[in-house]
């Protein structure tokens, strides 16, 4: 008759039933000193060039990255096609700019 197996650590614990013997499971929870630590973000763009990026979740690659403020932007007014369909701005994001921007923004009517 085949042994049981046991993984243990110091936290909790969870028993599950194979059908042959019983493997019991536990979990270790370790401190994250950094981003870089954990496994789903990608850090590898980050360097002197990237200051100042947003982490952003990145659904085609199951991770997080750090991209630049502005494609954030771009993606939620529908800039590029390869966005997810645009939400769009908030009404009180929309009225700033417009209290911000006023009389900043010259027209051109175009040629007569």
């Amino acid at each position: 008759m085949p042994e049981d197996i046991v993984v243990s650590v110091e936290e909790s614990s969870a028993d599950v039933e194979i059908g042959v013997g019983q493997i019991q499971v536990t979990t270790q929870v370790q401190d994250v000193a950094n981003l870089s630590d954990i496994l789903d973000v990608d850090t590898s763009n980050l360097d002197r060039t990237t200051n100042k990026y947003v982490l952003v979740y990145d659904a085609v690659r199951n991770k997080y990255i750090f991209t630049n403020p502005d494609s954030v932007i771009d993606s939620s007014v529908g800039v590029s096609t390869d966005d997810p369909n645009p939400v769009g701005m908030t009404t009180a994001t929309i009225n700033y700019l417009d209290d911000v921007l006023d009389n900043k923004i010259d027209l051109d009517a175009g040629e007569w």
